[in-house]
């Protein structure tokens, strides 16, 4: 949900604008790394329902 507001802050920054101000780029660094934050909320909630199916839950990088 704060993705989905801080999205309307930079349009109303953008459209105003403040598109090269600092407010506009702490706005995008905030909003992506709330993006970031639900990506690896959601890979880990996919693991924790994996884990009730199986006993062990291997990743390996190759």
């Amino acid at each position: 949900m704060g993705v989905i507001g801080f999205e309307m802050l930079g349009g109303w920054l953008y459209s105003n604008k403040l598109g090269n101000s600092y407010y506009y780029i702490f706005e995008v660094v905030v909003e992506e790394s709330l993006e970031m934050v639900g990506l690896w909320l959601f890979i880990y909630a996919l693991i924790e329902y994996l884990k009730s199916f199986v006993d062990e839950v291997r990743i390996g990088i190759q």
